[in-house]
């Protein structure tokens, strides 16, 4: 099941290989910074590339991409389970040509407290894993039980921040919990809403001090930017994905392929971060 007129043969037809068909959390130490723009652009972008690629909405505190997309009331995968559905009977064709899964309020939280949802939800993920070359899992904006066990199905996770002192601030107690919990899960960063070459920056004092206050074998590997301009064009256009060529497309494509060489590194490579 697929959008866009594509099949999904014809989709994967010349697409790059990614080994371990990766599950991509992304988040954010809080709102605001573009978290969800940003995944659904990089699903496009992927999309673009030749790649299958599943968004599972799995952000409680503002599920807002089916909406975005302009996909209306949609069924959640919660309602699905509760009517003893496959998990992907959820899934949503996008005009984009990716697919989306709304997990919906109360779904997360069904799973971490109900054995067999987690099991369910769990198995629903390995066997896209199985169908789809990337995964993109849209979690919370925060540090809480319920963001934290979303990212916990993920095989990396993509942190998103903006340069501003407060959003640096809880990126930074975001990555040092998730250095403690998953010392194993290889952490991304992307800066947005920043001038252009400063994102770079960013991510070198933010490894640093995680280094120095967290852990010292701490990796946050420095995926990009979306520089403010981007940002002020997409704003500008009230639409979710940048559908036409431009400044904006461009730094969204530019990220993808970052993402992509970082996804097909094998564990422990830290060439380039």
């Amino acid at each position: 099941m697929s959008g866009g007129g594509k099949s999904k043969a014809s989709v994967n037809a010349a697409a790059p290989r990614i080994p371990g068909r990766p599950v991509l959390a992304i988040t954010s130490g809080r709102g605001g910074t573009g978290k969800a723009s940003l995944c659904l652009n990089l699903a496009a972008a992927l999309t673009r590339r030749g790649l299958r690629v599943l968004v599972i909405d799995a952000d409680l505190g503002m599920t807002t991409l089916a909406r975005d997309l302009g996909l209306g009331r949609v069924t959640t995968l919660g309602e699905q389970h509760l009517a003893n559905a496959g998990f992907d009977s959820a899934r949503l064709p996008t005009a984009q040509g990716f697919e989306l899964i709304v997990v919906g309020m109360g779904g997360t939280e069904f799973a971490l407290l109900n054995p067999e949802a987690d099991a369910r939800l769990r198995e629903g993920i390995a066997r896209a894993g199985q169908t789809d070359d990337v995964v993109l899992l849209n979690a919370g904006s925060n540090v809480s039980e319920i963001a934290l066990y979303a990212v916990g199905l993920a095989t990396h996770a993509l942190l998103v921040s903006t340069s501003e002192a407060d959003a640096l601030s809880d990126t930074y107690a975001l990555s040092k919990v998730l250095v403690a919990q998953r010392p194993s899960m290889p952490l991304g960063l992307v800066v947005t809403q920043v001038a252009p070459g400063l994102g770079t920056l960013v991510h070198r004092r933010m490894l640093a001090t995680l280094r120095q206050h967290a852990d010292p074998k701490a990796d946050l590997t420095g995926i990009g930017e979306i520089p403010d301009v981007a940002f002020a064009e997409e704003l500008g256009r009230m639409s979710p994905v940048a559908s036409s060529p431009g400044f904006e497309r461009a730094a969204y494509n530019e990220v993808a392929a970052r993402v992509l060489d970082w996804l097909a590194r094998p564990a422990g490579d830290v060439h380039g971060r």
